[in-house]
């Protein structure tokens, strides 16, 4: 981010000339016409504030030229609603009713674990599901390019299987072994989430 717009934008200013008229024009207005929503560009300003913070606390400056950026011409950012409880509740019983197995599997898993969706695609029987001790490793996320690594050391991490989380996988690896004897050539990584192509 600071790169590819703080430092093109305003880089060749010196920070003791910068002013809320260079912020403005140099920086928040081109990045509204380029479409920006107001949140992204909020994170933006408060990177380079964090910047001339520092600044004066170094005393490389003494004080900020700047205040908050004008943002009216940007457009609103995507506000999203968490869905309640009765939602949560609606959705799993009409996957669990109307749907396949694989479905409210998904479903149940994303909404009573927290988990990415590239991490519920990555997880692996052998590896990831235990349910001797209760618990589903996650420390990998999967996407169109195959499996790898989670971004940061916060995505490692293991969650306690419930009663109710370990019976839907254990219904669900019922199902799961029946296909794979027809199947298993298909998935030879033993992953937990298969597709219905089979």
């Amino acid at each position: 981010m600071m790169n590819k717009y703080v430092l093109d934008y305003i880089g060749r200013f010196k920070i003791k000339n910068v002013n809320n008229l260079i912020i403005q024009r140099e920086l928040i207005d081109p990045l509204i016409n380029e479409g920006f929503k107001e949140g992204t560009l909020l994170n933006i300003y408060r990177r380079v504030n964090a910047i001339f913070s520092f600044a004066i606390k170094n005393e490389f400056l003494d004080r900020k030229r700047f205040t908050s950026p004008n943002l009216k011409k940007a457009s609103e950012s995507i506000k999203r609603n968490a869905l309640t409880i009765n939602e949560v509740t609606e959705i799993l019983e009409i996957a669990r009713t109307k749907y396949k197995i694989t479905h409210y599997t998904c479903l149940s898993l994303l909404f009573l674990t927290g988990m990415r969706v590239g991490e519920l695609s990555a997880l692996q029987w052998e590896t990831d599901i235990d349910f001797e001790n209760n618990l589903i490793h996650i420390n990998k996320t999967k996407d169109r390019f195959g499996s790898r690594s989670p971004k940061t050391k916060n995505s490692y991490r293991k969650f306690p299987m419930n009663e109710s989380i370990k019976n839907i996988l254990l219904d669900y690896r019922k199902w799961y072994e029946e296909i794979m004897e027809t199947y298993k050539f298909r998935n030879p990584e033993g992953h937990v989430i298969i597709t219905y192509g089979w």
